[in-house]
C-alpha cells in the first residue's frame, strides 16, 4: 500500500468512481470508499490523509461532494438551521459545511460537522446523507445528496 497518493492517482480514483456509480446506479460516495478498500483504508476521508501535500490544501474534504450550480437550482435549506454538531456539540456558525446523514452502522440519522461526519457518517447520497453549505446568513443550502433526477 502506498503511504501516499499523488494528484493524479487522486484524480483517477474519482474518475473510476464517477464512471462505476453511474452504471452501477451506486452512489460515488460509496464507490470512493470501495476505492479505498481496495487501498486499504476504511473510508475515502482516511484514503485522503495519505494524500501527498500537492493534493492537500485549505479546502474541505467536503468540496468534492458539493455541487453549487445544482444547489441552487434545488434552492433547498435545512430548517430550522442547526447550531452545533449532533454527535460533538460542536458550534457550527463558522463551519463551511455540515451533513444531515444516517450514522454507520445504525438507521439515528444525526446533523455532523465535517470531522464528525468523515468519522461517523454512511455517505452523501439520496437515502444516506445531504450535504448543506452555510450560505453564512442562518441558512443552509443543500449542495449534495439530491434526489435521483427522473428519466
Amino acid at each position: 500500500m502506498p503511504i501516499k497518493f499523488n494528484p493524479e492517482q487522486i484524480q483517477q480514483f474519482k474518475l473510476q468512481a464517477r464512471i462505476h456509480s453511474r452504471s452501477s446506479g451506486s452512489s460515488r460516495t460509496s464507490e470512493l470508499d470501495q476505492i479505498a478498500n481496495q487501498h486499504g483504508f476504511e473510508s475515502w476521508a482516511l484514503l485522503m490523509k495519505h494524500a501527498g501535500p500537492e493534493t492537500q490544501t485549505n479546502a474541505s474534504s467536503l468540496d468534492q461532494f458539493a455541487d453549487i450550480v445544482r444547489g441552487n437550482e434545488f434552492a433547498t435549506y435545512f430548517s430550522p438551521a442547526p447550531t452545533k454538531c449532533d454527535m460533538c456539540r460542536k458550534d457550527l456558525s463558522d463551519e463551511k459545511y455540515f451533513v444531515d446523514a444516517v450514522i454507520r452502522n445504525s438507521t439515528t440519522w444525526a446533523c455532523m460537522c465535517e470531522k464528525c461526519f468523515n468519522e461517523l457518517g454512511a455517505g452523501i447520497a439520496w437515502g444516506e446523507g445531504q450535504l448543506y453549505q452555510n450560505q453564512r446568513n442562518s441558512r443552509w443550502l443543500m449542495v449534495g445528496g439530491f434526489p435521483p433526477i427522473a428519466p
